[in-house]
């Protein structure tokens, strides 16, 4: 199997899953209006 398919699959799907997860967290904030503790300990 051709090492460079799954390169990009990879990549790609990384990608994807921090894009879904930024824009997730951005609509939780934007939500919860807790935009100056967003890192909670």
């Amino acid at each position: 199997m051709p090492l460079l398919p799954v390169i990009l699959i990879v990549v790609v799907g990384l990608a994807v899953a921090l894009f879904l997860a930024e824009i997730l967290s951005r609509k939780f904030v934007s939500r919860d209006r807790t935009e100056d503790d967003e890192f909670p300990n």
